[in-house]
């Protein structure tokens, strides 16, 4: 057992604990490449017994059963002397002449196998490897920023607004949102209720999990001042996450503040700029959306205020924090 002591270097050395978690992120998708190698190379290795059993004494000892095959196509795919001890004692017919259909077979094997499917798996460790050695970065400067006392910033919606900022368009935003407002709108209501989306959120493919909070609720609500008898109609929904995505960026500018290198570099200060106009931005926003009134239109008077209960799990029994 003392042998296995050495993997306590794993924990403590960063560039060993990168190449670990990649393979271990890895072992999935490079599990599903050997899988395809291994369908290709048993279909050759059948082909491979039905095309050469009978081919003299080098067939039937390279592909006289499909086990023998599939070791030979091993060899192949290793690229061990393959053309020499395998495929050009096959090249020649009993007649003499060359059979070209070998040098297909081989050829259209190696380059299917060891020219592609290879790199495949190559790639994708490669990826993973990347992605491990970005978040080791990233947890390094998280340690270096609690350590210095800057507290990071996050909302109970980033998990979802880091997905839904890669739009490319206003449409397409609109579009997303949209989609998003139907998936959580599981009565076909067309109004979101606090339940729907308090469990809505919590289904979604997200991590870490979204879990909202009576307290989150009012406040992307505006204290449910975006609500209709209690519940988010389509019209608010999308309001609301333009806000939320809008908040997101500022949130992000502040976070790559915090943690953007005191060298003496320039990244700082653009971020900074970038910050002051995207709040420029969302105060002119504002501004502009409190003369034209809330989203639900110029009718939303008392009478609608005092209907916003209606519906609302999010009181003192509600499912809320």
């Amino acid at each position: 057992m003392r042998a296995f002591r050495i993997l306590r270097l794993f924990g403590r050395l960063s560039n060993l604990r990168q190449i670990i978690n990649a393979l271990t992120a890895a072992i999935v998708p490079v599990c599903n490449a050997f899988l395809i190698m291994g369908l290709v190379t048993s279909i050759y290795s059948i082909l491979g017994v039905s095309f050469f059993k009978g081919s003299g004494d080098v067939g039937e000892e390279l592909f006289g059963t499909f086990f023998r095959a599939l070791f030979t196509m091993f060899q192949v795919c290793t690229g061990d002397g393959w053309s020499d001890d395998v495929a050009r004692p096959l090249f020649r017919t009993e007649g003499g002449e060359i059979d070209a259909g070998v040098a297909v077979f081989f050829v259209s094997f190696h380059v299917i196998v060891s020219w592609t499917l290879l790199q495949v798996v190559v790639a994708v460790m490669l990826d993973n490897f990347t992605a491990a050695s970005d978040e080791e970065k990233e947890r390094v400067r998280h340690q270096e920023a609690q350590a210095e006392g800057t507290v990071v910033a996050m909302h109970v919606l980033d998990p979802l607004l880091a997905a839904l900022a890669h739009f490319n368009t206003s449409a397409d935003l609109t579009s997303r949102i949209r989609t998003l407002f139907k998936v959580l709108d599981v009565d076909d209501s067309e109004s979101l209720s606090f339940d729907e989306m308090h469990c809505g959120f919590q289904k979604l493919r997200v991590r870490p999990k979204i879990v909202l909070t009576c307290d989150d609720y009012d406040e992307i609500t505006e204290n449910q001042r975006l609500t209709h008898k209690g519940e988010v109609r389509a019209r608010e929904f999308d309001h609301i996450m333009r806000r939320q995505l809008k908040l997101y960026v500022q949130r992000q500018m502040s976070n790559a503040m915090s943690l953007a290198p005191s060298d003496g570099s320039y990244s700082g200060t653009i971020i900074f700029v970038l910050k002051l106009l995207t709040i420029e931005m969302d105060e002119i926003s504002q501004h502009t959306t409190s003369h034209k009134g809330p989203p639900g239109g110029p009718g939303r008077g008392v009478d609608e205020m005092d209907n916003r209960g209606g519906g609302n799990n999010c009181g003192g029994e509600g499912m809320g924090g």
